[in-house]
């Protein structure tokens, strides 16, 4: 296998994946990204997967500046990065094992 090809089977196994175990629903995105949405433990969550290195960013992952955040808005950014780190840690294993 070339590395185009070895490439597309990554990212091939990567959406699966996303869809078969989070549901996620993958939109060709810009460049190197295909945008992501998905709902896990009654939580919607929108982000992106990048091509170029394999990994996921939840746009309600990013940290919390300043006062003023309600307890369900520090949750939810909470629950987003749990989540963002567990699927990156499973992707990287899955990328590995292909190659």
């Amino acid at each position: 296998m070339n590395k185009t090809e070895l490439k597309k089977a990554k990212i091939k196994a990567a959406l699966t994946f996303l869809e078969q175990n989070y549901g996620a629903i993958p939109e060709a995105g810009g460049g190197s990204n295909f945008y992501l949405y998905l709902t896990h433990q009654g939580e919607e969550f929108s982000g992106q997967f990048s091509r170029r290195d394999f990994t996921v960013t939840f746009y309600d992952s990013t940290t919390l500046a300043g006062n003023g955040w309600t307890a369900t808005e520090r949750a939810h950014q909470q629950a987003a990065v749990a989540l963002e780190n567990e699927i990156n840690q499973k992707l990287e294993a899955i990328v590995e094992s292909i190659g």
